[in-house]
């Protein structure tokens, strides 16, 4: 069902700076359960259009206990800047469902500080971010012209911060979150350096500790164990290394495989097209993608290549018939803090395509995977900042 209906009588606006440079598509191992997770990784990246974003991944560090029954993990080594590497896991729930945030395209936000308060009562045991964290490398003048007034950015069409401040009080909203549960980025086409395709702002690797451009994780659900794999498309993923790597991944005795980038192949709002036909016959549970500026559910399918080499969705499921290998369900979870659709100059999505579940427009939200606790069941849960669920579905 399309979420669009009922508009508030105030809308916030909220932030979307333009990137000196065009917009680009994009493990480290953590846990629950019991157990430590493992995980490798490496690669360098480069760019991409507007339509086809960007993301990466690095590693997690080690978090404090929490309630709930988590408890604390080992450490592990990370690879370098381009290169490889393996992390420790964090500690998991003893009992209950298990649970991983995550969210995209935030910004130093009224809407993005919204959400934390909400997001830390899920006790994670991994924070996932899907790319696109606080924007604060981009060109000021030049958004605070396009958007004047919004909040925290600009005072009227004059930039009102700096971006030092801008990352503080990023640092600063977030910190519920981030760094109190362990962390993995996706890094977004906002992570990068303009001037420098192939690399990431070392800001941003200083504050999040992952070199790596693709890694994987372990997460234990129950008896059962769920492998997030944290790619990087701009770097190849036709062939390559990373694809490699990526198929190795896929091949392993998990009991789930989901797979978190910035670039969204199925989407209304900011589809990455040219990773439509590449993820055609790949098998995995889900994806999830943070360049979207909206929340997006598919439903699940397969899909084929037509006379023309274009991808052709496959429904398999309805918006609410969904069952475990029968197909891949896509989220995007981009409503994190920037203009979601219907906001600013983002215009709402007013139909959806005939393979889209549910799209979220002119709120802002973060995705919860919640795994029962038996490990046989997953939930994928759109929250707004006050916990409501605004749309989930189940795979088991």
């Amino acid at each position: 069902m399309l979420k669009i209906a009922a508009l508030p009588a105030l809308l916030i606006p909220t932030f979307a700076v333009a990137c000196g440079a065009s917009d680009r598509p994009g493990e480290e191992s953590t846990t629950d359960g019991v157990a430590v997770a493992k995980g490798t990784g490496g690669g360098t990246r480069d760019g991409g259009s507007t339509k086809d974003a960007a993301s990466g991944s690095g590693g997690s560090t080690g978090g404090s206990a929490g309630s709930g029954g988590r408890t604390g993990g080992t450490g592990g080594t990370g690879g370098g800047s381009s290169g490889g590497g393996s992390s420790g896991g964090t500690g998991g729930s003893s009992g209950g469902p298990v649970r991983v945030v995550s969210v995209g395209s935030q910004g130093y936000t009224p809407e993005a500080a919204s959400l934390v308060n909400a997001m830390a009562l899920q006790n994670p045991v991994l924070f996932a971010h899907s790319g696109d964290v606080d924007f604060s490398f981009s060109d000021f003048t030049m958004a605070c012209s396009r958007w004047p007034d919004l909040p925290y950015y600009c005072n009227g069409s004059l930039p009102a911060h700096t971006g030092d401040e801008i990352r503080a009080g990023w640092r600063s909203i977030m910190a519920p979150v981030f760094p109190t549960f362990p962390t993995i980025i996706a890094w977004g086409n906002h992570e990068h350096d303009g001037m420098k395709f192939n690399e990431i702002q070392p800001y941003y690797l200083d504050l999040f500790h992952q070199p790596e451009a693709y890694k994987s994780t372990v997460v234990n659900v129950g008896t059962k164990t769920a492998r997030l794999i944290f790619v990087d498309p701009a770097i190849g993923f036709d062939t390559g290394p990373q694809r490699d790597w990526f198929d190795a991944e896929l091949a392993q005795p998990d009991d789930w495989h989901i797979v978190i980038a910035h670039g969204q192949p199925w989407s209304q709002n900011k589809p990455a097209l040219t990773l439509q036909p590449t993820t055609c016959g790949m098998q995995f549970d889900a994806w999830i993608g943070g360049h979207p500026l909206a929340y997006e559910r598919t439903k699940q399918g397969r899909c084929h290549i037509d006379a023309n080499g274009r991808a052709v969705f496959d429904v398999v499921n309805g918006a609410d018939n969904v069952t475990k290998g029968a197909g891949r369900v896509f989220v995007s979870n981009g409503g994190g803090g920037m203009h979601v659709c219907g906001t600013w100059d983002q215009p709402p999505i007013n139909s959806l395509e005939d393979w889209m579940a549910d799209v979220v427009c002119y709120d802002y939200t973060f995705v919860v995977l919640e795994w029962s606790a038996d490990g046989l069941s997953l939930t994928i849960k759109a929250l707004d900042k006050n916990s409501a669920v605004r749309d989930q579905v189940t795979l088991s």
